[in-house]
């Protein structure tokens, strides 16, 4: 049970006594899966601190790089943080890069979840469904069944069971 607090103990130890590799890639990655860590643990701002020196090492966003250490991080946002959420997901929008179909892929899976957190079922869904036209065209078929699953969740709460039972079996079948 005390699994994750040592790995994260491991992992600050690692970042505090180890000097910065010669790989500014490696550097990245070790404070990305830290923030992730940080996150999961409930440590919201020790987290967006880190991601903040990640955005300080990357202006320019490191070629998406950057863009998926956030999304590893709002993956892990406590429940009761919505403005943390937010705040991630302007970022992840205002740094997009456009002609990579699978950042949008994933941005407009975060906009779904976003829209369902409000309510907006309907927008939440024309989201999931983009997202699996998107992961669809990158033939990445786990892609498309996240998609069509959080597709079945709207429908749910759009009071569609049908449409909901085709998306659920969409997503099973490509599962």
């Amino acid at each position: 049970l005390d699994l994750p607090e040592r790995a994260l103990q491991a992992a600050e130890l690692y970042l505090a006594d180890k000097p910065r590799p010669k790989s500014e890639a490696t550097w990245r990655s070790a404070m990305g899966m830290y923030a992730e860590m940080l996150m999961n643990a409930g440590k919201v701002d020790p987290a967006l601190a880190v991601l903040k020196q990640l955005q300080e090492a990357c202006p320019e966003g490191c070629e998406g790089d950057l863009n998926s250490y956030i999304a590893s991080v709002f993956w892990r946002v406590p429940q009761d943080q919505n403005d943390v959420r937010d705040q991630l997901l302007k970022h992840l929008v205002d740094n997009l890069d456009e002609r990579e179909t699978d950042q949008v892929a994933a941005l407009r899976l975060y906009q779904g979840l976003t829209a369902m957190r409000s309510e907006d079922f309907t927008q939440a869904l024309i989201a999931f469904l983009e997202a699996e036209r998107l992961y669809k065209k990158l033939y990445s078929l786990n892609g498309q069944a996240r998609a069509l699953y959080f597709a079945f969740m709207a429908d749910l709460g759009r009071r569609e069971p049908q449409s909901a039972y085709d998306h659920a079996m969409a997503a099973q079948k490509l599962h």
